[in-house]
C-alpha cells in the first residue's frame, strides 16, 4: 500500500521542471549542432517529461484521495523509454555533425523501432506479469547510458570537466535511486530521501545541458 504525504507529492514536481529544463538546453545545443535534430530531441523531452507528470500525479491522487491510479504509475516508462530513445537519436547523430548527413537517417531511426520493440517481444515470451515493466526500465536505462556517455565524451576533451563530471553525477544518481527502490522500504523518510537525490540529479542535468549550450553558443559566435 502507497502512502504519500501531500507536501512529498508537490515537491515531486521539483525534479519533473528541472528535467525539463535540462531537455530544453540540450535541445537548444542540438540546434547549434545539427538542428535537423532538434525536433527528436524536443518531442522525446517532452515524452519524458509527461511521463514524469504523470507519476507525480499519480502521487497526488494518492496524497488526497488515498486511491491508486495504475495507469498514471505505469506511464513514466511508457513515456520514458520512446522519449529517451528520440534523445539519444538527436545526442548521437548531433556529434559528430557531418554537413552531408541527410536530416533522417534511416537506419537509426530503424534500430530505435526495432529496440521499442524488445518490450513487447519480451512480454509476448516471457510467463513473469511484469516482464513487460522489466523491460520497459531495461531499455530506458540503457538508452540512459548511452545519451550520458555521448554528452561527457563530447564534453571532457572540450575542457568542459566540470559539465560532463554533472552528466555522470545524474547517472549514477539514477543508479542510486534503482537500488533504493528495490529495497522495498517506502517510509516517508526513504521516499524524501529519494526525492531529494532525483531534485540533485535533474538539477545537475540541468545545469550541465546549460552549460554545454552556453559553450557552443560562445564557439560558435568566434
Amino acid at each position: 500500500m502507497y502512502n504519500y504525504s501531500l507536501s512529498l507529492a508537490l515537491f515531486d514536481f521539483i525534479p519533473v521542471i528541472l528535467s525539463g529544463l535540462g531537455w530544453y538546453w540540450l535541445s537548444r545545443w542540438v540546434s547549434l549542432k545539427a538542428p535537423q535534430y532538434q525536433t527528436a530531441l524536443v518531442v522525446g523531452g517532452l515524452l519524458v517529461v509527461l511521463g514524469g507528470i504523470s507519476k507525480v500525479s499519480w502521487k497526488l491522487v494518492i496524497a488526497v484521495s488515498g486511491n491508486s491510479i495504475e495507469f498514471l504509475n505505469n506511464n513514466l516508462f511508457l513515456f520514458m523509454m520512446p522519449g529517451f530513445a528520440l534523445i539519444f537519436a538527436a545526442v548521437w547523430r548531433a556529434v559528430p555533425c557531418s554537413p552531408t548527413r541527410p536530416s533522417r537517417d534511416p537506419l537509426i531511426y530503424g534500430g530505435l523501432l526495432l529496440t521499442l520493440l524488445c518490450p513487447v517481444v519480451i512480454s509476448t515470451l516471457s510467463a513473469h506479469p511484469r516482464a513487460w515493466f522489466l523491460a520497459l526500465v531495461g531499455v530506458t536505462t540503457l538508452f540512459n547510458c548511452m545519451i550520458i556517455g555521448r554528452l561527457c565524451i563530447y564534453a571532457w576533451p572540450r575542457g568542459q570537466r566540470l559539465t560532463a563530471s554533472l552528466f555522470v553525477f545524474n547517472l549514477l544518481a539514477a543508479f542510486v535511486l534503482s537500488a533504493l527502490a528495490r529495497t522495498g522500504d517506502h517510509s516517508e523518510a526513504m521516499q524524501w530521501l529519494e526525492e531529494i537525490i532525483n531534485t540533485g540529479a535533474q538539477g545537475a542535468l540541468a545545469f550541465a545541458a546549460y552549460r554545454l549550450t552556453q559553450k557552443e553558443q560562445k564557439r560558435s559566435s568566434l
